[in-house]
């Protein structure tokens, strides 16, 4: 089975995609279930407002960060099977309901911040609206795991 191919445009769509998963069901292509890609997702919407706990290598982030993040931005893809700090894995404990519904309030927290945001531990300095387009594209990333079942 392959991913799907998603790319949200806005804040909405994603909300609209997690709850029709939350209620109709899934199939994985990946390891994380919803319950797992939505702390996810939301821990690093959490980490874009409140700061991160790492940093990437200075030299990673002004050799390489430039470069990905023009790529990400143009592509608007993530590649699949990246590396991730062990703080950013999900806690595979919870139930689905709990975990969509925190969710959808930091995605709406998100959507609607103003007070400027954090860093970003590989590109450093991101706009507001480079953030929010870098959320929209990583939710297409891990969403895209998840093939909503037929009804």
């Amino acid at each position: 089975m392959n991913r799907r191919k998603l790319d949200f445009r806005d804040f909405d769509a994603v909300a609209q995609d997690v709850k029709h998963l939350n209620e109709v069901g899934y199939d994985q292509t990946g390891e994380w279930d919803l319950l797992l890609t939505c702390q996810h997702m939301a821990t690093i919407m959490e980490n874009s407002i409140s700061g991160f706990p790492y940093k990437r290598p200075w030299l990673l982030r002004k050799l390489l960060g430039p470069f990905l993040k023009r790529r990400l931005f143009r592509l608007r893809q993530i590649k699949a099977g990246l590396p991730r700090p062990s703080s950013m894995e999900p806690r595979s404990v919870g139930d689905q309901q709990r975990a969509v519904d925190s969710f959808l309030q930091t995605l709406e927290r998100t959507k609607n911040h103003t007070g400027g945001f954090n860093f970003h531990p590989l590109f450093d300095q991101l706009s507001d609206e480079e953030w929010r387009q870098f959320h929209l594209i990583y939710c297409s990333h891990h969403l895209s795991n998840l093939i909503p079942k037929a009804r």
